[in-house]
């Protein structure tokens, strides 16, 4: 069976016309369309998602997906990555959100899209994530992937922290800072730029460490 399915943000730029045509042109095509629990919800209560949509909590319900569609804006972007990176599904981002550098199609153009799609024409662009272990002696057991960023920040306090880092065993900087933002390529647009990071190329094999506001004249990004 031919799946795919479609997770995202429900926000009021949703063009519930083009979703619909969407939805009954993929039933003619043979594929299922499998749609994540909230978004199912949300489109039931603007007018009723169609009944005979199956919906979905965990992204493993789906079987052998095809593509996962994310409908919304970035955000909505880096919290279905978490959701699809350990199956290696394709994403495609449909803009329907307020930021979109990666919910690159236009609503107008998902029937087209998805028809390039099917008919494979399209290429994939690889992103490096990072994968985020918590030691259990320290943190609650915890396990995740991020598209963007992780940040290690102080507590409420008015205290700096001390951060040393280590690559494969070996101490290569200590920062004394409010905190500090190991970013991917991707993530160099985001919140690492706000705190002074270099941009890097999104294909670019590289990690950054941005110190927040660092209490020392050498140490930057």
């Amino acid at each position: 069976m031919k799946s795919v399915a479609l997770l995202g943000r429900w926000t009021q730029r949703i063009q519930l016309a083009v979703l619909e045509v969407w939805q009954a042109e993929l039933g003619r095509e043979g594929i299922t369309l499998y749609v994540e629990e909230r978004f199912w919800e949300a489109w039931s209560q603007v007018r009723g998602a169609p009944v005979e949509l199956p919906a979905f909590s965990r992204f493993s319900e789906v079987p052998s997906p095809l593509f996962a569609f994310v409908m919304g804006g970035d955000g909505a972007f880096l919290d279905a990555v978490r959701m699809v990176a350990p199956r290696e599904v394709p994403l495609v981002g449909v803009h329907a959100g307020r930021l979109g550098f990666l919910t690159e199609v236009p609503q107008e153009d998902l029937l087209s899209a998805t028809q390039a799609l099917l008919a494979g024409h399209y290429l994939i662009e690889e992103r490096a994530l990072l994968s985020i272990v918590t030691d259990p002696e320290v943190f609650p057991p915890s396990e995740a992937f991020a598209l963007n960023e992780v940040t290690f920040s102080k507590a409420v306090t008015a205290e700096m922290i001390l951060l040393d880092v280590y690559l494969n065993g070996e101490l290569i900087n200590t920062y004394w800072a409010d905190g500090l933002i190991v970013a991917t390529p991707t993530g160099s647009t985001a919140y690492s730029l706000a705190c002074g990071g270099p941009i890097l190329t999104p294909r670019c094999r590289n990690f950054l460490l941005t110190p927040m506001a660092p209490h020392s004249l050498t140490v930057r990004a």
